[in-house]
């Protein structure tokens, strides 16, 4: 179980943002890396040029989160698939340079045909100065998509979420629908609205599904995971950042 005054991060957050949000699929790497093959592929290849290619990577849980870089300003050029101990989980990560759309890739993996349980997280810290326009706009959610082909978007699922607006100046809440599958994440009587979906609570839902978000040993336990590049092409938008150049919040894009 979690420890509910937990602060840490994942590596103590040395790889924020690339970990600023992950998505896990129920399926192994190898068949999460062709889902995403199969919905990429094709909008992929028509806007670059490129094709999606696999490939095993190997490393330590650092070395192989390093095989993202460089990162991107506005279009992702590598995903990485992470087996989780206890095989019920693969964690999937890429290289926007502002930390995976985490939610949107789980849905967006449970709705393909022969697509797969997805759950998005996220867990960001609130480090936006509206002075400086720098730092971070802290978020907390959590989100769980299966695959219903019988359902409008052929997915169906529910999301609660904790977020600062985007003017920096206030919190907002998603609450989840009638759907939600999963211990109730709310405190309705808290007064703060950051404070109704807490940290803590965060982690008891992912705990709940098996999920040891900040767990460095959770990760790729035999050392493996597998990477889709894209390769060739005619390039793509945007431009690339390091790390370091994320962290400092080097938000110009076209710089």
């Amino acid at each position: 179980m979690v420890d509910p005054t937990d602060e840490r991060y994942l590596l103590d957050g040395a790889w924020f943002p690339v970990t600023h949000g992950i998505t896990f699929l129920a399926a192994d790497a190898a068949t999460c890396a062709d889902v995403l093959v199969s919905w990429r592929g094709r909008a992929t290849t028509e806007l670059t040029g490129g094709v999606l290619r696999t490939r095993r990577v190997e490393g330590t849980l650092p070395e192989l989160l390093g095989t993202l870089l460089p990162l991107r300003t506005a279009y992702v050029t590598r995903y990485l698939m992470l087996p989780t101990a206890g095989a019920r989980w693969t964690a999937m990560l890429d290289n926007s340079w502002r930390g995976s759309e985490a939610i949107s890739d789980a849905a967006g993996m449970a709705a393909q045909p022969g697509g797969v349980r997805g759950v998005g997280v996220v867990d960001s810290p609130q480090t936006f100065d509206r002075r400086t326009r720098t730092g971070w706009w802290g978020a907390r959610g959590v989100a769980v998509f299966d695959p219903d082909p019988s359902a409008k978007w052929g997915v169906r699922g529910s999301i609660v979420k904790v977020q600062v607006s985007d003017t920096g100046r206030r919190w907002e809440l998603t609450e989840p629908d009638e759907e939600w599958p999963l211990p109730e994440p709310l405190d309705r009587e808290a007064r703060r609205t950051q404070d109704k979906f807490s940290r803590a609570s965060l982690l008891r839902v992912v705990d709940s599904l098996g999920i040891r978000l900040h767990d460095e040993s959770f990760y790729a336990p035999d050392g493996w995971g597998v990477l889709v590049e894209l390769v060739g092409g005619r390039g793509v938008p945007g431009r690339e950042r390091t790390l370091a150049q994320a962290q400092a919040h080097d938000f110009a894009e076209e710089r």
